[in-house]
């Protein structure tokens, strides 16, 4: 029986003179392909045979790999921050995005050798994905969860657009009986253990409240189901600071034994005091803006401020029985949130010093409707619409203050006139914490996706036969924000002393960017398919596929998108032109028509065909045993962020302008700092760019080992081609001299947004192990090992914008084949295990022991992991090819290893230097690395090191009081790293380091694995 909801049936089977049989409780998960063998025996038509089964839990019609987790164990396990998410990791082939990935904060998961970009997200089965990072974009209320569902591979071919995990949520609905719960959940700091790197604790709290109610509107026909949680946070900060005195500010350096010398007649001034009339008024406003000195020594200046976290949400949903043939359901989904960040974060790049925090503000909203519609016993036909729109904003704190046009700084018409684009310019003083807003504020976007799905299912004889299409546009809104207020370095050049160098509204160099940050851009994708499950014999089932994908490359409202042509050594715009150098352009740039250049910069790849062939063999008949295998070819769908966006900054749309550096001799002035031509910036992609695609196969064997306990041993492989790759086409011919001489393209420059090519390739392989016991007796358990190697050439199209280290671009860009190694996201060997055991007293017949232990239950998931690998780079450009610090790498020359690691020293980073120094050396080491010589390239590979690994036991204890017969009580603790392991993060990777090999932070911050947290809550279930 086609297309029916999550939840529990009857199933009547009866025939003229045969016994009626009618079995009960019958579970269906999300997406799940049950078999029920019914067998009529002859007898009189009222007889009847009464059966009650569940659903088996071994999985016999189908090659599908995945797993269910049901609103028992969503609703009652220890999950810190009630995130659905963390669930996925119980699963086999799941593994928490790598150690620096710059999508680890939005809990990013990697499945099965894919990607974290990788994955779909889908919720009451329609889109629910961040078009720009593809991570999830709605996350609903836990309580309203019915189940969670997570495909890791060889998936039917009604399945598409990425070829990692397929993340499906399933929401509750309501029922003919009223019934709903209410919560408070909260944590407090004063409950924690220290953080293994922190001094103290700072002070956390944490509220999360909010209640469900479902029931009838119409009894048999109309139902509903809504919820709604808040959540509170708020988190002490504290920083250093090394800010300028009150005497400096105010012009007096008479405490410095080196004189200040006056620019302008190449003397001093006298006592090492400049008067106020040389002070520039742009100079001495930026300075004025340094708080005060309120502790001795140095750092001088301590900051103490609160992080604050509000979001509010909301969901309902609305079942209708239009008439036996017809239902449909409307759920809608409204999220409403803010953060503010006051001082330094990875996030917002926010600032050691108070006032130059950054607020973040996001809405997400997802709606659903979905139609089923029966038009016979064999045929059924189920339309869904869905929509999902996120707006985001990351603006600095001082936004509402132009201090730009206050002081009269020139040259940055942009600062006041993009939205929220005032604020204090980044100020760089050397010897002192930098002061300003962050450069990549501010930032927003609007995001719309409309989905249309349309399913057939037809059954005729042995052949379950099921079709259809599925159809998403993509709108995007956004605006990015880069140096719009400018940036101004003060090294000391014109006087000698940083300081001296901004009252006087010197800095040794200016940078600001021109153009517009707006950004417009739409695109279409749609997926067809066919999927055959065909019951051969009765014992084994062929599963038959097909799937076409179509991705249409993005196009902008206004064609305002670039790419760098290769050919040409010039710069192709979307509608038709072309850009060039020209130095007698005030802008460095002149245009010409283009005639083979379209709205779209990249061919549309209509060669996405996706096979699809599995099996399911049950050799003793029966559902005890079953024997599965699987093949096919999954596409990704082609990210619009992450990559591509940056090509609607390209010039000439954006344009970079350092003024500088500067020499003792010039005169520059922060009220016209800037002149010259301006830089262009130049990332771009492939002409021939290619839709990714990975083949992936599976074998493993099912058996229910005993009463509700199944076990799951299987293999699963893939290889992965075209994947997506950043690197940097303009990198230098590594050598002495000019960089720019020696680049393919010197006008360009460095193009640090990288060149996007289909040339990736990856191979993953993992042999697994599962066991569940499903709830009997008051026990659950869930149980699974990995054992897995994932390779790849790179990161694909994230590597520009991470800024970990650990993503950067090739060392080499002409020799991506050097790259191929473990990847960022490589574990090993992972072990998860999960229980929710309800305490045997609740109906002993001793009323005494009753009232002391009935009600108890434990709960918890403990997690084991090896560490996921690194890089080392060098630190510098020893290769001279005008390449970031942390693309080249040195040379091994001994063992890094170190038979005790720690945190202050994870291997060995005993370093010669070219000229036979020693850097970061113990005594007795024997040097592991030699710094790569001048214009070399070192032959240290990626990824060559395993950082920490997790070890993390999470555990819930709660009892429940029945209040009234309907209503009852419930009370829980839950510990997360209950033993308070200390998980670290990556060691410092540049050799060029005096940390080099140090631990500096914790791990898995937003994720399970961080210091031992406690949790307290109290729940009203009716």
């Amino acid at each position: 029986m086609p297309q029916l909801a999550p939840g529990q049936y009857t199933l009547t089977a009866e025939y003229t003179g045969f016994n009626k049989v009618v079995r009960s409780g019958i579970v269906l998960e999300t997406n799940q392909d049950a078999r029920f063998d019914i067998v009529l025996k002859v007898g009189g038509i009222t007889e009847e045979v009464q059966v009650s089964a569940a659903a088996p839990l071994v999985t016999t019609e189908n090659a599908s790999l995945g797993n269910v987790v049901d609103q028992r164990k969503i609703v009652e396990l220890p999950l810190n921050g009630r995130d659905y998410l963390q669930l996925a990791f119980m699963q086999p082939n799941v593994f928490a995005t790598a150690q620096g990935s710059n999508l680890g904060f939005r809990g990013g998961l990697n499945v099965a050798g894919n990607s974290e970009i990788a994955n779909q997200y889908i919720l009451d089965g329609v889109d629910n994905n961040d078009e720009t990072t593809n991570q999830p974009l709605h996350r609903p209320i836990l309580d309203a969860v019915r189940e969670f569902k997570i495909l890791t591979g060889t998936y039917s071919a009604e399945y598409g657009r990425q070829a990692g995990g397929q993340i499906m949520v399933t929401t509750q609905s309501g029922t003919n009986a009223f019934h709903g719960s209410i919560w408070e959940f909260h944590r407090n700091s004063a409950l924690d253990a220290r953080n293994f790197f922190a001094p103290q604790k700072p002070g956390f709290r944490r509220h999360q409240f909010g209640g469900v109610l479902g029931g009838p509107i119409k009894k048999d026909q109309t139902f509903f189901f809504a919820a709604y949680e808040g959540q509170r946070r708020g988190q002490q900060e504290a920083s250093l600071a090394t800010v300028p005195s009150l005497a400096f500010k105010n012009g007096d350096f008479s405490s410095l034994a080196t004189p200040v010398q006056d620019p302008m007649n190449g003397g001093s001034f006298p006592g090492n005091r400049i008067p106020p009339e040389r002070w520039s008024k742009q100079g001495a406003g930026l300075l004025a803006l340094y708080p005060a000195p309120n502790r001795l020594g140095s750092p001088n200046f301590v900051s103490a401020a609160a992080g604050r976290y509000k979001i509010n949400q909301w969901s309902g949903r609305v079942d209708h029985r239009l008439s036996q043939s017809d239902s449909i359901y409307a759920a809608y989904e409204f999220a409403d949130g803010s953060e503010f960040y006051p001082l330094s974060n990875p996030l917002c790049s926010a600032r050691d010093v108070p006032g130059y925090g950054c607020d973040e503000l996001q809405r997400t909203q997802h709606a659903v409707i979905v139609w089923t519609h029966i038009l016979s016993p064999r045929l059924v036909n189920e339309a869904r619409v869905g929509y999902t729109r996120f707006a985001f904003y990351r603006l600095q704190q001082d936004r509402d203050v132009n201090v730009v046009q206050t002081l009269g700084i020139g040259g940055l018409t942009d600062a006041g006139r993009t939205p929220f684009n005032n604020g204090a310019p980044q100020v760089t003083l050397t010897g002192f914490t930098t002061l300003g807003g962050p450069t990549n504020l501010p930032q927003g976007r609007h995001d719309n996706t409309y989905n249309y799905i349309e399913n057939m299912t037809f059954i005729t004889g042995q052949h379950s036969m099921k079709f259809g299409f599925d159809f998403r546009r993509f709108l995007f809104n956004s605006f990015f924000t880069s140096f719009g207020r400018g940036a101004f370095t003060f090294d000391g050049t014109f006087t000698g002393v940083p300081v001296a160098d901004l009252l006087l509204g010197m800095p040794r160099q200016a940078d600001r960017n021109l153009g517009t940050p707006f950004h417009n851009s739409m695109t279409f994708a749609s997926g067809y398919y066919f999927q055959d499950d065909w019951k051969i014999t009765p014992k084994l089932t062929l599963n038959l596929g097909l799937r076409y994908d179509l991705d249409l490359p993005e196009v902008e409202r206004v064609n305002k998108i670039a790419s760098l042509d290769p050919a040409s050594g010039t710069i192709k715009v979307a509608g038709g032109l072309e850009y060039y150098i020209d130095n007698n352009s005030p802008t460095g740039l002149s245009s010409r028509p283009r005639s083979d250049v379209g709205r779209r910069l990249w061919i549309t790849d209509k060669n996405n065909f996706g096979p699809r062939l599995g099996l399911a063999w049950r050799p003793f008949g029966g559902t005890s045993t079953v024997v599965r295998a699987g093949f096919g070819t999954f596409y990704n769908h082609q990210i619009v962020g992450n990559g591509l966006t940056p090509l609607s900054r390209n010039s000439p749309f954006r344009l970079r302008q350092t003024s500088g550096p500067f020499q003792p001799t010039d005169r520059p002035d922060l009220a016209n700092a800037f002149s010259g031509i301006p830089q262009v910036i130049t990332p771009g992609i492939d002409p021939n760019f290619r839709t990714a695609y990975v083949n992936q196969w599976s074998f493993g064997v099912q058996r229910e080992v005993a009463s509700n306990v199944v076990l799951d041993v299987s293999y699963f492989g893939s290889q992965g081609h075209k994947l997506p790759i950043a690197w940097n086409i303009n990198q230098a011919f590594p050598g002495p001299g000019s960089v720019n001489s020696r680049r393919p393209f010197p006008a360009f420059g460095n193009i640090t947004g990288g060149y996007i090519s289909s040339i990736g390739n990856s191979n993953f392989n993992g042999l697994t192990a599962r066991a569940e016991r499903r709830m009997t007796n008051g026990l659950s358990l869930i149980t699974s090992y990995t054992w897995s190697k994932a390779i790849d050439d790179g990161v694909g199209i994230s590597a520009a914008s991470d800024s970990s280290g650990t993503n950067g671009f090739a060392q080499d860009a002409r020799n991506l084949r050097a790259e191929r190694a473990v990847s960022d996201f490589d574990v090993t060997h992972r072990f998860a295990f999960s229980y929710v055991y309800d305490l045997p007293f609740s109906k002993t017949p001793n009323k005494a022991l009753r009232a002391v232990a009935g009600g108890w239950q434990l709960t918890g998931i403990l997690t084991l992991q090896t560490g996921p690998p690194f890089t080392v780079f060098s630190g510098r450009d020893e290769s001279n090819t005008g390449a970031p610090a942390n693309e080249d790498r040195p040379n091994i020359i001994g063992d890094w290893r170190l038979p005790g690691q720690g945190p202050d020293r994870w291997f060995n980073t005993c370093t010669l230097l070219p000229n036979g120094t020693r850097r970061n050396c113990l005594s007795g080491d024997n040097p592991a690395w030699l710094i790569n010589a001048a214009g070399t390239f070192g032959n240290a590979g990626r990824n060559i090191i395993r950082s920490d690994g997790l070890k993390n036991f999470d555990l819930g204890l709660s009892r429940s009081f029945r209040l009234t017969e309907q209503v009852s009580l419930q009370f829980r603790s839950e510990f997360f790293n209950l033993a308070n392991h200390p998980n670290f993060f990556l060691p410092n990777e540049s050799a060029a380091s005096s940390s080099f090999g140090a631990v500096s932070r914790a791990a898995f911050q937003s994720q399970t694995g961080a210091q031992r947290q406690i949790q307290f809550a109290a729940k009203v279930l009716f």
